[in-house]
């Protein structure tokens, strides 16, 4: 009931008292001390139940009714001595009360916990006097004491008294609906009070023991005096638990739900600080991309966020939060339950993100740049728009989305060639067909591609490029012929090696393999196979292979300048490049070819040559190739020594990641891509070959594949 409803009730209440007094004494207003108590006795019933205690009773006016009934009648005691031994009952009643109501209110310690002692006690005392000590219980039975004793109880005027005064006492001002308005505040909506702020947007709510029922989500508003101002604020009920036996709740605001919710300044709510459930046709739409808030120990670089939301988000989910007025977006990269003690034994359960920064998205450069400072504690956490915006770049490829959006992952061909990438994910993850996809991207710009594959899967899977067989078989015979002899002559001691003619061996050798490499360079074919033969044993198949990169490097420092770069992609890196702990045949051959490797990852760009290495386990595989890698696209990986390495590039909470990374997703970092930061993204659907699915525009136009 509002302010305006109660005048009017008070006024229908004392007219009827006026008629009521009329009828019975035949004047307006008595002056005799009987009728005037028993008029006085209605009247501030009616005040009670109408404004001083119309939604409920405190110690204060427990006092202010009780002190008002006693200098009432305590100078009546004569006037009322047919009462006899009722008149000290009821003075003493009233007495009680009052000094419970004084014990109560002296007791009270907001600085000490609900289970205090002297809080338990004022609790007790509070709940005593605000039943028996009301401002409608002692008028009413003082009314009741001089009506009794001094009306004819057969009289018409004693049953008009007690009408009006069983009409007063049953009305209830919180369940009336006469002249309310759908939607606004009270209608018995009032759901609890606020006791404290725990930032700008967050109140702390205590919840009422008997109230409407009031869930997650749930749109509320309410009246908070700040200072000498007091503001209507709207917002949704984020959190609720049990304390001490009370159900408490947290209540966030914002701007922006405000706006969409409209807040009317005019709204008749009874009481600061109260809080009122509004009732709403449909949720606000604030609620579709409401995640949480931000939570205490963000930093620039990384924030953490309490999840408070029906929006389903996940591990590289895109949100944003606004800094300074700025849309700085973040990417989820982790998520932890954690056990908040509040008190005694009491605990509510959380649900705690991780996000790492990724940036303001910058429409015209495709890219995220960083922003140097972080979102307010308590400041909402949102899933943002989707972007419009150009395609790539001529010397790009699109090769994904982070998940669930449209904001697209480009990587730069040329950079991604020169200054070396790693494809790095353990079997089933997606890592060979996308590393397929990326051949395909760099073969699109004019690059010229060796593929360094013992598996055989490099021809099958991109047949339909023609690749062509480096190393024909005329040229083998010849080559294994002088192979053959260098392993005779390298295994007998160095001084009884011959020299000059180990040196001659392997000048031809690398003479035939440039030959065979000019002739693919100078061919129409964009893809050559370097295909390991039926060779003897594994060392002859080291040896092999490392004077075939020596030819490499020899040709590319003869290049002419402004040749078409050229790079090498090295299937399975583990089985030619690997680590010195796990090489397994003999380390002179393995350390040469390494080295051979190596020479090229260091020096390689300088004359157009890089690498793409893929493989399974960085464990595995040579850490001087990879060190020399500036772009790294990582799929799912398990093992301690991969995330420990990947922890140097994307840092330890990204590398933790990678191992919950789902198939088709990755952790992109390095110089190819525009961002400067790690991001987890998800690749196109795409056939087993490496070429885009029918399905590719679509996950151009949806954001999601």
């Amino acid at each position: 009931m509002g302010k305006n409803e109660r005048i009017f009730f008070f006024i229908v209440f004392f007219a009827l008292l006026t008629f009521v007094t009329l009828g019975w004494q035949g004047d307006l207003f008595p002056s005799d001390p009987i009728p005037v108590l028993i008029y006085s006795a209605l009247l501030m019933i009616s005040v009670s139940s109408l404004f001083l205690e119309n939604y409920f009773t405190r110690p204060s006016d427990v006092i202010a009714s009780g002190i008002a009934a006693l200098i009432a009648i305590a100078p009546l005691r004569q006037e009322l001595s047919l009462t006899g031994t009722l008149y000290d009952a009821y003075f003493a009643y009233v007495l009680i009360n009052v000094a419970l109501a004084f014990a109560a209110l002296l007791l009270t310690n907001k600085d000490d916990a609900d289970s205090a002692p002297g809080n338990v006690m004022a609790r007790w005392m509070f709940q005593i006097t605000t039943k028996l000590g009301s401002g409608k219980v002692v008028f009413l039975l003082l009314f009741l004491l001089a009506a009794v004793f001094y009306v004819e109880t057969d009289s018409t005027s004693f049953l008009m008294l007690i009408f009006y005064a069983g009409l007063v006492i049953t009305i209830n001002p919180k369940r009336s609906i006469m002249f309310t308005e759908a939607g606004t505040a009270g209608i018995g909506n009032e759901i609890g009070e606020v006791i404290g702020v725990q930032s700008s947007s967050m109140f702390l709510v205590k919840l009422f023991k008997e109230r409407v029922a009031a869930r997650l989500f749930d749109v509320v508003e309410f009246r908070y005096s700040i200072g000498k101002d007091i503001i209507l604020f709207k917002g949704i009920v984020v959190d609720h638990y049990l304390l001490n036996g009370k159900q408490w709740g947290v209540v966030f605001t914002d701007p922006e739900l405000s706006n969409e919710l409209g807040v009317d300044s005019s709204n008749q709510i009874e009481r600061n600080n109260i809080l009122y459930k509004c009732d709403v046709e449909n949720p606000p739409k604030f609620l579709d991309k409401f995640v949480g808030f931000v939570a205490e120990g963000s930093k620039i670089e990384s924030i953490y966020f309490e999840y408070h939301s029906r929006a389903q988000i996940e591990e590289g989910s895109l949100i944003a939060a606004k800094v300074r007025g700025s849309e700085v977006y973040y990417q989820v990269i982790q998520a932890t339950t954690k056990i908040q003690k509040l008190e005694s034994k009491d605990e509510s359960g959380l649900i705690i993100g991780t996000a790492s920064q990724l940036g303001q998205w910058n429409k015209e450069k495709l890219l995220f740049d960083k922003y140097g400072w972080l979102p307010t504690l308590g400041s909402h956490i949102y899933l943002p728009e989707d972007v419009k915006s150009a395609g790539p770049k001529p010397s790009e490829s699109l090769v994904g989305y982070i998940p669930g959006t449209k904001f697209p992952v480009l990587l730069n061909r040329e950079l991604a060639v020169t200054h070396h990438t790693a494809i790095l994910g353990v079997t089933g993850t997606g890592k060979s067909v996308f590393s397929r996809y990326i051949i395909r991207s760099i073969i699109e710009q004019g690059t010229k591609v060796i593929c360094v594959d013992f598996t055989g899967e490099c021809s099958a899977k991109l047949s339909d490029l023609s690749p062509q067989v480096l190393i024909a078989s005329s040229i083998f015979d010849r080559i294994k012929l002088n192979i053959d002899w260098l392993e005779t002559e390298l295994a007998k001691f160095s001084n009884q090696q011959n020299k000059s003619e180990i040196t001659r061996r392997e000048l031809e050798i690398i003479r035939e393999f440039l030959g065979a490499i000019q002739n693919f360079l100078d061919s129409e074919t964009s893809i050559g196979v370097f295909e390991l033969p039926d060779l003897s044993n594994s060392v002859l198949g080291i040896r092999y292979t490392q004077l075939f990169f020596k030819a490499i490097f020899v040709m590319a420092k003869a290049r002419p300048e402004g040749s078409p770069n050229i790079c090498v992609v090295l299937e399975e890196a583990h089985t030619i490049v690997p680590e010195f702990n796990s090489m397994g045949v003999s380390d002179r051959a393995s350390s040469a070819l390494v080295n051979s490797i190596g020479q090229i990852a260091l020096q390689g760009r300088k004359y157009g040559v890089g690498f793409v290495v893929i493989g399974q386990r960085t464990a595995n595989i040579s850490k001087t190739v990879l060190t020399q890698c500036n772009t790294i696209i990582a799929f799912q990986q398990f093992d301690k020594t991969s995330s420990e390495f990947l922890s140097n590039y994307v840092g330890s909470e990204y590398a933790e990641t990678i191992r919950s990374l789902k198939p088709r997703t990755a952790v992109a970092i390095g110089k190819a891509f525009r961002s400067g930061a790690p991001l987890i993204f998800e690749v196109p659907e795409l056939n087993d070959d490496g070429s885009p699915k029918p399905a590719l525009p679509v996950l151009a136009a949806s954001g999601a594949s």
